[in-house]
């Protein structure tokens, strides 16, 4: 198969309505299907056996939807995630979008994906799932998370193989910045008032000395 994942112009899939929408170009003869997001949820249709496992907290809150892809996306795929036009929820509401990236360095295989998502203002976290395909053993992934306002959009484009992507989305992600008092900033999800400012602590970074190390699939599959 392949060690990382990778990600990311023609006729055009779109999964969504008032929910936030995956839109891919060209589209797959079989479009992704919107699921709640679960522990032991299939993680890819057309790998059976495959299963998200060790889902991390924020993905199974119950308002976070994953597109499982039912085949794997063509080289050069454009994939474009939508926000609502509207957002009706709390304060400081956003849309936010996950996109799940197999992480095995140095394989060859991540299509460009984790710099182009960077360079783009998007945020990488070890706060991710790991997923089983049929051997049963377990690989690390890592979440790139990103918030938008209501209408916006972002979009990148496939270099190599994206066999191992996944992409799950919440319209109840909170914008810590906008917060200005402490006790409110404390409350929000994810917020911290660190240094004077209402910050973003969604996945803070944390060292575990001794960490097993997770296994990799062979680059050469």
């Amino acid at each position: 198969m392949l060690c990382n994942l990778l990600l990311l112009s023609a006729a055009t899939t779109v999964v969504g309505s008032s929910w936030p929408t995956l839109e891919m170009s060209p589209a797959p003869a079989n479009p992704p299907t919107l699921v709640d997001f679960t522990e032991g949820m299939q993680a890819w249709g057309d790998l059976p056996q495959s299963e998200y496992v060790d889902v991390p907290f924020f993905l199974m809150s119950g308002e976070v939807k994953a597109w499982v892809l039912n085949e794997e996306p063509a080289v050069g795929t454009t994939f474009t995630l939508t926000c609502p036009g509207t957002l009706t929820g709390g304060k400081y509401q956003v849309c936010e979008f996950y996109v799940l990236v197999y992480h095995c360095p140095p394989c060859a295989f991540n299509g460009g994906f984790p710099s182009a998502l960077l360079s783009d203002e998007w945020h990488a976290g070890s706060c991710a799932p790991r997923f089983t395909v049929a051997t049963g053993e377990r690989y690390r992934m890592t979440t790139f998370r990103k918030q938008l306002h209501a209408g916006e959009k972002a979009v990148f484009t496939s270099t190599e193989s994206a066999r191992f992507v996944g992409f799950a989305a919440t319209t109840h992600g909170v914008e810590c910045s906008q917060s200005t008092d402490r006790g409110e900033c404390n409350t929000l999800p994810y917020c911290a008032w660190l240094e004077g400012e209402c910050s973003d602590y969604w996945c803070p970074r944390r060292f575990i000395p001794g960490g097993r190390q997770d296994p990799c699939i062979t680059c050469a599959d």
